[in-house]
């Protein structure tokens, strides 16, 4: 049976009050900006490296990335961690290759490298034609995912879920430029590290420590690193792992418009190299600790899958039923972790 496990008021009031605070930090760069392109495109070239790389850091990890990688981990172990070799591809080639190339040219959106390189704004039109088609996909992807974990601990619809993250993102997105975009990611990464601490803590409390939960998913085969089968039909092995990582997590590196961006927008290529390695930093550091979430809830709910006992629909939602189930009478630490 599924439990009644939702939000309380002040869970709401929190929730709301992390989203007027994305808002306000939209509307309080609109007022400060010049209101010229170079700033609200660029920043002014004024933007920290520290910032700027953990803008970089919160573009991937997004909702989706949170709930989905403890998910595999959860559901297939560990095989899936190496993603952050493939990762770490993207970013040298990111940093050595292409971002100096894009310095030195002094473009601010890398289709307009097509543009010069072919001598021909066909190239540029079909590339930004691609990107726009991707992004809208992906943006259905990171939107589908918090919408997943607010629909199931509150009572809010699907679509309510779906406007709310929709239209809040894009308003602050839109009235404060690049300013806005980088210091919402800053203020949100805090949010979400703060959020898998506090899960990885208390699940450990509740599972006896690190290592009885490693030797449980050691015992259940979840402890897998280098699988070095060439089946592929496999769903994880060392070469499809590193091999789609590098496809999947690497390129936007090099071809997104939105991280490249970022990159450009500092005043100096070592700046914007050195924002890209920080950036690496905390992506591994990040999967790393979402990895053992997937681990400890692993553990925590061996005797009872929650999908199998249909108290959950989803195994995206295990995180979200364990925030509310373990933090219930602590008000306000939902709506944290949802935000």
């Amino acid at each position: 049976m599924p439990l009644d496990l939702e939000f309380s008021w002040v869970d709401y009031v929190v929730f709301a009050a992390m989203i007027v605070a994305s808002f306000g930090i939209g509307i309080y760069h609109a007022i400060k900006s010049s209101g010229n392109n170079e700033e609200y495109l660029m920043g002014g070239h004024s933007i920290g490296v520290i910032p700027m790389a953990i803008s970089l850091c919160a573009s991937f990890n997004s909702a989706y990335m949170i709930l989905g990688i403890p998910s595999e981990m959860y559901t297939y172990g560990t095989q899936f961690y190496l993603m952050i070799f493939g990762t770490g591809v993207g970013v040298v080639l990111a940093a050595e290759l292409w971002i100096p190339v894009l310095y030195r040219l002094q473009v601010v959106s890398i289709y307009e490298y097509f543009e010069l390189r072919y001598k021909s704004k066909f190239p540029r039109i079909l590339m930004t034609i691609i990107f726009v088609l991707k992004t809208v996909l992906y943006t259905a992807l990171v939107v589908y995912a918090p919408t997943i974990a607010l629909s199931s601990v509150s009572s809010l619809s699907w679509w309510v879920c779906i406007l709310v993250l929709g239209i809040s993102s894009t308003l602050y997105t839109t009235l404060g430029g690049m300013k806005a975009i980088v210091w919402t990611d800053v203020f949100q990464i805090f949010i979400m590290f703060g959020g898998i601490l506090a899960i990885l803590i208390r699940g450990l409390e509740r599972t006896g420590g690190f290592s009885n939960v490693w030797d449980t998913a050691e015992k259940s085969g979840r402890i897998e690193f280098f699988n070095f089968s060439l089946d592929p039909f496999e769903r994880h092995t060392f070469f499809n792992v590193l091999i789609g990582t590098i496809i999947l997590w690497g390129s936007p590196y090099v071809c997104s418009q939105y991280l490249v961006h970022r990159c450009i927008c500092l005043e100096s290529l070592a700046k914007g190299k050195l924002a890209l390695y920080l950036n690496y930093v905390g992506q591994v550091t990040m999967v790393t600790l979402v990895s053992t979430v997937g681990l400890v809830l692993y553990s925590y709910y061996l005797e009872c899958d929650p999908v199998l006992a249909n108290v959950v629909s989803k195994r995206d939602a295990v995180i979200p039923l364990f925030v509310l189930q373990e933090f219930a009478t602590y008000y306000g630490i939902p709506g944290i972790f949802i935000s």
